[in-house]
């Protein structure tokens, strides 16, 4: 399922194209981590790990240890790829076309 942009683990993971290389791909992406034993007051928490094809893994850096045992309460739920940052002369472009500048 697809929620605003996020994937969740259960549906697909990262990189799923590069799959059958046989060095595998590692890189950066942005996910959703929860407890693994939620009560009411819990909350997601985001931010960024890494994924490889390789050991079929989020972990903190490229080839380390799967971050749902390094982390034995918490659990990647969802992630999607980092978003690309603003580009700033196309942004300051249609501002000065809406404002007439």
């Amino acid at each position: 399922m697809v929620e605003n942009n996020w994937i969740s683990v259960k549906d697909e993971l990262p990189f799923r194209e590069y799959e059958s290389d046989a060095f595998g791909i590692c890189d950066r992406v942005l996910v959703t981590v929860y407890p693994k034993e939620p009560d009411k007051n819990d909350d997601p928490e985001i931010m960024i790990l890494y994924y490889s094809t390789k050991n079929n893994c989020f972990s903190y850096e490229p080839g380390g240890k799967n971050y749902d045992k390094v982390n034995e309460s918490w659990k990647v739920v969802a992630w999607m790829p980092i978003p690309k940052p603003l580009d700033w002369e196309v942004y300051y472009e249609q501002y000065k076309l809406e404002k007439g500048v």
